[in-house]
């Protein structure tokens, strides 16, 4: 998903780089519905790094064994929230993408930068 997330980036980069080339309504819809995609795969990321980093503080903290045991389960608390978050954002990304591969969009994409010669795959 991070590398998915990288190549959004880099999509929306360039479309934003040539959008005074194309008509504004148009790449405003195609910017907006990735900017959705990006979003959700931005806030997956976030979750994953800060679970497994506050896993791993709360690992170094009991080693250390002078850390109180209501700060570790506060911690344990903590990660397993912020990787439930996680997971519920990996169960919407599934909407996102459809929505960024609605027709509408395939087609815009279709008009505004014509044909490579492949078929993509499509989402259902």
């Amino acid at each position: 998903m991070h590398e998915l997330r990288k190549t959004c980036k880099n999509l929306r980069y360039l479309l934003e780089f040539f959008q005074s080339f194309y008509p504004s309504n148009a790449m405003r819809t195609l910017v907006k519905a990735l900017k959705g995609l990006q979003d959700n795969l931005g806030e997956f990321q976030d979750y994953q790094v800060q679970g497994e980093a506050m896993l791993s503080f709360g690992m170094q903290m009991a080693e250390n064994q002078q850390t109180p045991p209501a700060t570790l389960l506060a911690m344990g608390t903590l990660a397993g929230s912020l990787l439930h978050q996680q997971q519920q954002t990996r169960e919407e990304f599934l909407h996102r993408l459809k929505t960024f591969c609605r027709p509408k969009n395939h087609q815009l994409f279709q008009k505004l930068f014509g044909s490579t010669g492949r078929k993509g795959a499509v989402v259902q």
